[in-house]
């Protein structure tokens, strides 16, 4: 099947991928919920995470998650839980700063908790479509130093304009970059973190050679001898890209 979310009003839709014709359309009835585009079908259900209804991006709120389950046959909706966390607005919009990714029964979902925390939760999802929390860790963001003369420090969990981590069979692949800005001139560390799926323990941590670009893009290839990772990233000054590979 095919998902696809419409907004305003947040309506999810189920076609089929041989017919594009529309099977079902499921829309929250309440009027104070979001719909995000995260949706896994597991177990003969359909799993989709959901919001606060989006606020003004003057309002500094925490929006708070939910994990909604539909039977994928006729869109009902059979259970809807809370998550035990909540997220702020991406900066500048109205919508919270979150991304999930499932592996087969793992949920992951990585929140901008404070202005200062990103926490990575993951969830176990049972037959009956309950959850039960496996793990979180915590990623700490230096606060920003206005108006003194420290030094400013920035740090980016993720990748530009993409998803923010990539989940295969072992491990969860995270890009971390950290920024610091001096008077003359701007340092840019960028590394490559990998989690224990299950656990969450941290592996290993790759810094990346190429302070003067950014990561466009990151994907995970299985080859006959061992896991690849290709990472590919482009010079935002010649536009030239280039390419690192990673084994583990």
């Amino acid at each position: 099947r095919l998902y696809f979310i419409s907004s305003p009003p947040a309506v999810l839709s189920c076609a089929q991928r041989t017919n594009p014709k529309i099977i079902w359309e499921f829309k929250i009835e309440e009027d104070n919920y979001e719909l995000l585009p995260y949706v896994h079908e597991l177990y003969g259900k359909v799993f989709l995470i959901a919001s606060d209804l989006f606020q003004p991006t003057s309002d500094k709120v925490n929006y708070n998650l939910y994990l909604i389950v539909l039977d994928p046959n006729s869109g009902k909706e059979l259970t809807r839980q809370p998550l035990s966390i909540t997220s702020l607005p991406c900066e500048g919009f109205n919508f919270p700063d979150v991304f999930c990714s499932f592996k087969n029964n793992q949920m992951v979902i990585l929140s901008k908790r404070k202005t200062d925390l990103y926490e990575i939760t993951s969830y176990e999802i049972n037959n009956s479509g309950l959850i039960k929390k496996l793990w979180k860790k915590e990623f700490k963001i230096p606060k920003s130093l206005f108006f003194s003369n420290k030094d400013k420090k920035d740090i980016f969990i993720g990748l530009h304009n993409s998803s923010k981590f990539v989940i295969d069979d072992s491990y969860i692949y995270i890009p971390y970059q950290e920024s610091q800005r001096e008077p003359s001139q701007e340092i840019t560390n960028k590394s490559l973190i990998a989690l224990d799926r299950i656990s969450g323990k941290l592996i290993w941590k790759r810094n990346l050679q190429d302070p003067g670009s950014f990561e466009n893009f990151i994907e995970v290839y299985n080859s006959s001898e061992k896991d690849k990772i290709l990472i590919s990233t482009l010079d935002i000054n010649s536009t030239n890209s280039e390419t690192a590979f990673f084994y583990c």
